[in-house]
């Protein structure tokens, strides 16, 4: 049985097999036994996809359903806020692009207590200037289905491209960009901080990367210009602007942010 103490930004994250536990320590003292009893993906006739997937959890003696999307909030599950990253299917269906989860198990868990906040005190800014969906937007952990990414496959080779990041549609050169958290520039287009590694993403012409203060990286691709105050090892305070949305490097031809 696995244990977690903490409760750092994301939640406590446990990747389970079918029939593991997990315990989820808070704050409180208080402790909740989570057990992942089974995982659901129904695939597609037409594609064969996964579609819809969910996995069915017990949070001290209470079942739930719990889908696996980005697009759900976490569930309430007897007093336990719990959401489902990906599920191995999935995982492994990005993994034919790259393996950005290392999910050697059947699902990936999240949880929060009620109280707590899903990723730390400050609220994330939404980072296109535009209302909420009003463009495409895909999520991660999902096939794509914006730009034909689910045309049928030609070659034994070929197969439906599944999203890992969040892409935000938007009208091209015409949505100003703000970063969604305040931090330090270690990315601006093709020049890089020394300590940069590459977590947040390759380094690009048309990107930015802004590091956090607990380390977590937000990259910003596709802009059609970078804002002149963006300067590399420059900080940045959540809202202030990081370029305009466009359609350069891997886009597709399809103006978003990626």
């Amino acid at each position: 049985m696995k244990m977690c103490d903490e409760a750092p930004r994301g939640g406590r994250v446990f990747d389970l097999a079918v029939g593991e536990s997990a315990m989820a320590a808070l704050r409180d003292g208080s402790r909740r036994r989570v057990t992942l009893l089974a995982v659901n993906e129904p695939r597609c006739r037409v594609r064969g996809v996964i579609r819809g997937p969910s996995v069915t959890v017990d949070v001290d003696g209470e079942p739930a359903e719990v889908p696996s999307a980005e697009y759900h909030l976490p569930q309430v599950v007897k007093g336990l806020k719990v959401a489902c990253s990906v599920t191995r299917g999935v995982a492994e269906a990005v993994g034919r692009h790259q393996d950005v989860y290392a999910l050697d198990k059947d699902a990936r868990l999240r949880c929060w207590a009620l109280d707590e906040p899903l990723f730390g005190p400050t609220p994330l800014v939404y980072p296109a200037k535009q209302a909420w969906f009003a463009s495409m937007t895909q999520m991660a952990n999902e096939r794509c289905y914006v730009n034909a990414c689910e045309l049928a496959p030609t070659k034994p080779t070929d197969y439906i491209y599944h999203h890992y990041g969040l892409d935000i549609g938007g009208h091209d050169r015409a949505v100003p960009i703000v970063a969604a958290r305040s931090g330090r520039v270690v990315v601006r287009g093709e020049e890089k901080a020394p300590d940069y590694n590459g977590e947040g993403g390759e380094v690009r012409y048309d990107r930015v990367v802004i590091r956090d203060d607990a380390g977590w990286c937000f990259l910003y691709s596709h802009l059609d210009m970078i804002a002149p105050g963006i300067q590399l090892g420059g900080h940045v305070e959540a809202g202030d602007p990081v370029g305009v949305l466009g359609k350069e490097g891997s886009s597709g031809g399809w103006s978003h942010l990626h």
